[in-house]
C-alpha cells in the first residue's frame, strides 16, 4: 500500500473537492441546487467505472449497496404504476440523487487508498462544514443567507434553526476527535470536538444531543481507564458541562428544547403531528400492499405526485418526521432494510480501537434517525459511502500489513 507522498497530497485536494461537491457545497445559495446535484451525479457516474476497473479490492459492502439500488428500481416502478411519476422525474429528484451519493463507496479508490488520506480529507471537510454553519447561524438575523435557500427571517441568532447539506459531518467530527484524543492527547482534538458539539446544539435536536452524550460516555469508559483516570474524566466532564451551560447561546437552546417538551411536542400526545403523520402515511396514502411494502415512491416536486406530497407536508404531515420508518414508507422497506444491514455490519466490523468513531457514528445515525431524517439527510449517503470504503481499507491493512505482506490495491 505504498503510495508516493506527493501523489497522496495532490489526491487529498481532489478528494476534498469531490466531497464538497457530493454534499452539494453545503447548500450554497448562489448556484442553483439542481445544477449542483446534477454535477455531483455526473461526476460520480463518470468516475464509477474507472474506479472499479482500476481497483482490485474486495468491496465488503458492495452487495448491500447494489441491492439498495435494485430495490430503488422497484420503488421507481411502483411509483410510476400507482402514482404516475415518470422515471425521469424519479431519478432527477432530490431524494434519489441524495441516495446516489452512496456510490462514493466505489469511487473513493480513484482518489486514494490511503487510510490517513481519507480520514484527513473527511475531517478537513467536516471542519469547513462546522465553521460555515456557525458563521451562517450568526448571519441569519442580518438577512445574509449564503447557505440557506428557503425564506427564513429571525430577529436574533438564538432563534435560528435551519439545515445544511452534509450536516452528518458534525457528528462524525465529534466522535473522531474524541476517539483520536484518547490516543494522542492532542488538545486540538478537543477544539474540534467542541466545534462539532456546538453545531449539534445549534441544530437543536433533543434526541440527538442526548444520544451524543451517551455515546461520548460510552467511548470514554470503554477505553478501560484506571480508577484514577475514571475519577478525573468524570470530574472533567462535569466541569465542561457546567461551563457549557453558562454560555448564553447554549442556555437559550436548552430552554427552547425544554419549551418544546412542555408544549406537548412528544409522542404520548395523541394530537402530536408525528402520530397523525404515522396514521396518514401508513393507512391513508398506500392504495395497495405493493405500495405498503415497496414504498410510495421518492417524490420530485416538479411532478404531480411530488406536488401532492408537498401539499401534504404543508399541512404539517411530514414523512421525514417519522425517521427511518417514514423513509421506508417512501423508498420501500427492502431498500431501507439493506441500509440498516450495511450499517449493522459496519458497527460489528472488527476494526482497531482507533477507528471506534466509525462504529459510533453509524450507531448515532440509526438511533438518531428514529424520529428525524439524519440517516438520509442531504449529503449523508455520500459520507456513508466514504466511511464504508474506509472500513474496507482498514480491514485489509489489519489482515495483510500485520503479516508484513506488501500489497497493491491497484490493478
Amino acid at each position: 500500500m505504498n503510495v508516493n507522498a506527493n501523489r497522496v497530497v495532490k489526491l487529498n485536494k481532489v478528494l476534498i473537492i469531490f466531497l464538497i461537491l457530493q454534499v452539494h457545497m453545503f447548500s450554497f445559495r448562489f448556484i442553483p441546487s439542481f445544477y449542483l446535484k446534477l454535477l455531483s451525479l455526473v461526476i460520480t457516474c463518470l468516475l464509477l467505472p474507472i474506479a472499479i476497473r482500476t481497483t482490485k479490492i474486495k468491496f465488503n459492502f458492495s452487495g448491500y449497496v447494489i441491492g439498495v439500488f435494485v430495490m430503488l428500481l422497484l420503488n421507481m416502478l411502483v411509483c410510476n404504476i400507482y402514482s404516475g411519476q415518470s422515471f425521469a422525474l424519479y431519478i432527477s429528484g432530490t431524494e434519489f440523487i441524495n441516495i446516489v451519493g452512496l456510490l462514493t463507496y466505489f469511487v473513493v479508490p480513484f482518489f486514494t487508498i490511503n487510510i490517513n488520506s481519507i480520514e484527513k480529507s473527511l475531517m478537513f471537510v467536516a471542519k469547513i462544514f462546522c465553521i460555515i454553519y456557525i458563521v451562517q447561524y450568526y448571519l441569519v438575523p442580518y438577512g445574509i443567507k449564503l447557505f440557506i435557500k428557503e425564506d427564513y427571517e429571525v430577529l436574533h441568532a438564538s432563534l435560528a434553526r435551519f439545515r445544511l447539506a452534509g450536516q452528518g459531518f458534525a457528528s462524525l467530527l465529534i466522535f473522531y476527535s474524541l476517539n483520536k484524543f484518547q490516543l494522542d492527547k492532542n488538545k486540538m482534538r478537543l477544539v474540534h470536538l467542541f466545534l462539532g458539539l456546538l453545531v449539534l446544539i445549534l441544530l437543536n435536536f433533543r434526541t440527538q444531543i442526548l444520544l451524543t452524550i451517551m455515546i461520548i460516555f460510552w467511548m470514554l469508559y470503554s477505553f478501560k481507564p484506571s480508577f484514577g483516570k475514571y475519577i478525573r474524566m468524570t470530574f472533567g466532564l462535569v466541569i465542561i458541562a457546567v461551563f457549557l451551560l453558562k454560555i448564553p447561546l447554549i442556555q437559550t437552546k436548552i430552554d427552547q428544547m425544554l419549551e418544546r417538551q412542555e408544549t406537548g411536542q412528544t409522542l404520548d400526545n395523541d394530537d402530536y403531528v408525528r402520530n397523525r403523520a404515522f396514521f396518514y402515511y401508513t393507512f391513508v396514502l398506500p392504495t395497495s400492499t405493493t405500495e405498503s411494502v415497496f414504498g410510495l415512491g421518492l417524490p420530485n416536486e416538479r411532478g404531480k405526485y411530488g406536488q401532492k406530497i408537498r401539499n401534504i407536508k404543508l399541512k404539517g404531515l411530514i414523512w421525514a418526521d417519522l425517521g427511518l420508518y417514514g423513509f421506508a414508507l417512501m423508498a420501500g422497506f427492502p431498500a431501507v432494510v439493506l441500509m440498516l444491514l450495511y450499517s449493522y455490519k459496519a458497527i460489528r466490523s472488527k476494526i482497531p480501537y482507533q477507528y471506534t468513531y466509525i462504529k459510533m457514528w453509524f450507531l448515532f445515525l440509526i438511533v438518531g434517525s428514529l424520529l428525524s431524517r439524519e440517516f438520509y439527510r442531504e449529503g449523508a449517503f455520500a459520507i456513508q459511502g466514504v466511511v464504508l470504503f474506509l472500513i474496507d481499507i482498514i480491514l485489509i491493512r489489519e489482515k495483510y500489513e500485520n503479516r508484513n505482506i506488501n500489497i497493491s490495491l491497484r490493478k
